[in-house]
């Protein structure tokens, strides 16, 4: 059974409805958005904020002491390429002569 196509788009809309009109402020709401304004010119100091960011990945960390020195990834002494035992940790080995 083939499937039914995507239902079309809504209508574009309308700007004949917007307000268009300037909004009229009375003399206290002028003179707190003039105040307002005339701090934010003049560099206003913010209050300082702490951010804890935590969007970088949680890795685990490595168990016992891993040989090698690579961390996480694709193998740990030689990868998947062979290459003997050793440095090049997480490497897909191959290539070169082993132990290197």
């Amino acid at each position: 059974m083939p499937v039914p196509p995507p239902p079309a788009p809504p209508p574009p809309p309308t700007f004949a409805l917007a307000n268009t009109e300037k909004p009229t402020l009375n003399k206290t709401e002028q003179a707190g958005r003039n105040a307002l304004l005339s701090d934010i010119s003049k560099g206003k100091k913010l209050k300082k904020t702490v951010t804890n960011d935590r969007s970088a990945p949680i890795l685990d960390k490595p168990k016992g002491a891993g040989a090698g020195g690579g961390g996480g990834g694709f193998g740990g002494g030689g990868g998947f390429g062979g290459g003997g035992g050793g440095g090049g940790g997480g490497s897909f080995g191959g290539g070169g002569p082993p132990g290197l």
